[in-house]
């Protein structure tokens, strides 16, 4: 996406704390988008239930 390296590319020289969150905030959501992407585990299988008498302690 190109707006989004043009939106960092913007605020990356800005120091006022209100753009650095927003900064930050679209680095995080590029690094979950990209994370999403490039996670090509299958999806674990959910683990067999245990009777409620093994799991109480």
């Amino acid at each position: 996406e190109e707006g989004l390296e043009l939106l960092l590319g913007r605020k990356a020289g800005v120091t006022s704390e209100a753009d650095r969150f927003t900064r930050d905030s679209v680095l995080a959501r590029a690094q979950q988008r990209l994370h999403k992407w490039d996670d090509r585990t299958p999806p674990r299988r959910r683990a067999p239930r245990r009777p409620a008498a093994a799991k109480a302690s």
